[in-house]
Order: C-alpha cells, then sequence, then structure tokens
C-alpha cells in the first residue's frame, strides 16, 4: 500500500511544533482574556470555566502530537530485509535512510512538543488563574 503522504516529507518534522505553538497561543490568550474581563470564576463542574477550557485545549493537542508521534514511528520502522546492502552499494538505500531520518526528526519534535505541552498545562492544575 502506498502512502499518500510520503515517508520523507518534512510536514511531519514541522507539524508538532506548528501544533504546539497553536496550543501556547491559545492558552495564554483564553488566560488572558479572562482574567482581564474577569470571567473566568463561573464553575462548569466544580471548576472554573477557563480551567475547563485549557485542560479541554490542552487534552485535544495531545491527542493529536500522540497521533503525529505514533505515525511517525510507524513510519521510522526500519525494513526487515535490506539484503545487506551499502548505501554506496545502492543509492535506493540512501533514500531510505533520509525517510528514516525524517520520520525520526518528526517522531523526536512530536515527543518534545508533548512534554513542552504537559508542562504548560499543568499551570492549571499547580496555579491560579489570575
Amino acid at each position: 500500500m502506498v502512502n499518500p503522504i510520503g515517508r520523507d516529507n518534512p510536514f511531519f518534522i514541522v507539524t508538532p511544533p506548528l501544533l504546539w505553538g497553536v496550543y501556547f497561543g491559545v492558552v495564554y490568550t483564553v488566560n488572558g482574556i479572562a482574567c482581564a474581563k474577569g470571567i473566568g470564576g463561573s464553575l462548569v463542574g466544580g471548576m472554573p470555566m477557563v480551567n475547563v477550557v485549557l485542560i479541554g485545549s490542552t487534552a485535544v493537542t495531545l491527542i493529536l502530537l500522540a497521533g503525529l508521534a505514533l505515525m511517525a514511528w510507524v513510519r521510522f520502522r526500519p525494513v526487515k530485509d535490506a539484503g545487506g546492502h551499502l548505501h554506496s552499494d545502492d543509492p535506493g538505500l540512501s533514500a531510505q535512510a533520509r525517510r528514516r531520518f525524517v520520520a525520526l526528526a518528526g517522531l523526536l519534535q512530536a515527543l518534545l512538543a508533548i512534554v513542552a505541552t504537559i508542562y504548560i498545562g499543568m499551570q492549571v492544575f499547580l496555579s491560579p488563574n489570575c
């Protein structure tokens, strides 16, 4: 089966930090507006509404990043049998190495973004909103 996205598409290197950046902007924008306007006091399930929104956005971001990490891991897995060829013997294997590098870089970016999302998301539980 052919992967329509492509194994060595640099899109997978850029997407996790881009997704984290959007999440970071949303979290601090929502928190800042709620503090400035004083609308963080309404309770939903015993928690301030702002916290519910922040927890929800954290959960959605973590799910998306986990999906990107899983896709990168699947693309990174090595080919079962390389036939004992070296890269200099077969230029096709250098393309395979490039694909694995891009997949590994995407996987590491996704894992880093997951750690950063958890770190930013912890502020809901550890400190007051305003």
